[in-house]
């Protein structure tokens, strides 16, 4: 379920940069640049997912759309010249998943539209200017991003309105412990 809503997110954040009766009237096949750490044996499914939720919401690949791909074999160093190649393609828009990509992807171009399958770090990184409101061309979904304790534990409370204890799993390194503590000030705000 996890990952069909986050495909239905990409699909739908592409969609509000191109809006499918323009795509079929105009003839035009957008170009969908992808940038990935992996492989296509390794990540070869995240496309599979994209191109079964294209063809969900009436999109026909070769027609509609085309795959522009660019795969990193797990040599995280390539992906600024891959995410410059795509640039260079004259994609449209730019999907990515992870960090690293997402970085490569945004210091590679400000205007082509950038949509994260998923990343931390967004607000962190200064990817965006902040997760309710990101600006700029990157997008997306993040799920470990500073400030989202406190709405992870407002969803919790809205759920399980007598939930007074609450656990956190984590590790004990400096990212953990900042989280923890974001996530004790959350707790003691909502009381």
């Amino acid at each position: 379920m996890g990952k069909k809503i986050t495909i239905l997110a990409i699909t739908f954040a592409i969609l509000a940069f191109t809006h499918p009766a323009y795509a079929q009237q105009s003839g035009k096949v957008w170009r969908i640049g992808t940038l990935l750490n992996g492989s296509p044996a390794t990540q070869g499914h995240f496309l599979e997912a994209y191109r079964q939720g294209f063809r969900e919401l009436g999109y026909v690949e070769g027609r509609n759309y085309v795959f522009v791909s660019r795969w990193a074999m797990g040599q995280r160093k390539r992906l600024p010249a891959l995410a410059k190649e795509l640039v260079r393609a004259g994609v449209d828009v730019i999907m990515v998943s992870g960090g690293k990509p997402t970085r490569a992807a945004a210091k590679a171009t400000k205007t082509i539209p950038i949509v994260v399958g998923s990343a931390s770090g967004l607000g962190t990184w200064g990817l965006v200017a902040s997760i309710a409101r990101p600006g700029g061309n990157v997008t997306g979904s993040t799920a470990f991003d500073p400030g989202l304790e406190g709405k992870r534990l407002e969803l919790l409370r809205e759920v399980l309105p007598g939930t007074l204890r609450v656990a956190f799993l984590f590790f004990p390194d400096k990212r953990g412990l900042g989280e923890l503590k974001r996530i004790e000030n959350a707790a003691g705000a909502l009381g």
